[in-house]
């Protein structure tokens, strides 16, 4: 198992977010979204040891 962590700062505002997945079980969480969800999707999209 490797952890998988990125951090997503939103500009202009105060806010971090965080996707976090285990790339051998192939599954990811967000930690504390946005309300515009496309950035979550099109990380998880771009790394293609999840499954979405």
């Amino acid at each position: 198992m490797a952890l998988v962590l990125e951090q997503i700062n939103t500009e202009g505002l105060a806010q971090l977010s965080y996707l976090i997945g285990d790339d051998k079980a192939g599954v990811a969480a967000v930690i504390d979204p946005r309300r515009d969800v496309d950035i979550y999707l099109q990380m998880a999209r771009s790394q293609t040891k999840y499954h979405w």
